[in-house]
This record gives structure tokens, C-alpha cells and sequence, in this order.
């Protein structure tokens, strides 16, 4: 009964991560609508509102591509953990590496997910200005 701890153990992130999934996907089509919406002349002249949004697809989409690489691990480390007690000598600790990786990768995308809050609210604080001065 003590194997199956390491097999669970990385697969329980597995539900956070897939929230985490479905929010930024959200968020990434929402850019992309915003992006579809914009004029052809502010396309053309580079304004400030098509440069943070594309740069909010980047984020998102790091971001995106961060959590799919922790379900990755995370799926790969509890594989093996549920056959290391079996084969010792072959898993060593790749388990455990896997989701150290993992748990990497989420951190990398949450700061992304960071970067692009901050730009989401650098465009919300432009068109407030933008309204009241015109």
C-alpha cells in the first residue's frame, strides 16, 4: 500500500492545473477576439492597444503551453512512482524530478499569467483615460 503515495502525490495537482487550463484558455480566446475587433488602421499604425495585446497572446499562450508541459510531468511521475516500488534501479528518482519539473512549469505560467494581468490592467487604466479626456 505504500506505493501507491508516490503515484498519487503529482497526479493530485493534476485538477488544479487543468482549472488553471481552462481559465487562461478563456482569457487567450478573449484576446484573440479583441485582436479579430480591431480596426485595420489602428493594425496598420501599431497603436499601444494592438502592441499589448499581442503581447498578451504571447503570455497567454507560454503560459498555456507551461501547463501542458505539467500535466506532462505530472502525469509521467505518477506512472512512475505507481512502478518504482517494482523497478528501483530504473526509476531512481526520475519521479521525482518529473514533478520538480512540473511544479516548475506551473510557476513559470502563473508569473506569465502575472505579466499579462498587468498588462490587461495597463489597457482598462489607457481607456479610462481615454474616456475622460475625450
Amino acid at each position: 500500500m505504500e506505493s501507491i503515495g508516490p503515484a498519487l502525490a503529482p497526479f493530485s495537482f493534476l485538477s488544479g492545473v487543468g482549472l488553471l487550463i481552462l481559465s487562461t484558455s478563456t482569457r487567450f480566446i478573449n484576446v484573440k477576439n479583441e485582436i479579430l475587433n480591431l480596426s485595420p488602421e489602428e493594425c496598420e499604425r501599431q497603436t499601444d492597444r494592438v502592441t499589448h495585446e499581442l503581447r498578451r497572446s504571447r503570455l497567454l499562450r507560454d503560459a498555456l503551453n507551461s501547463l501542458y508541459l505539467s500535466v506532462v510531468c505530472f502525469s509521467l511521475a505518477s506512472l512512475i512512482g505507481a512502478f518504482g516500488e517494482r523497478f528501483p534501479d530504473q526509476v531512481g528518482l526520475t519521479g521525482y524530478l518529473l514533478a520538480t519539473v512540473g511544479v516548475a512549469a506551473v510557476v513559470l505560467a502563473a508569473a506569465k499569467l502575472v505579466q499579462d494581468s498587468r498588462l490587461s490592467l495597463e489597457i482598462i487604466q489607457s481607456h479610462a483615460d481615454e474616456q475622460q479626456s475625450g
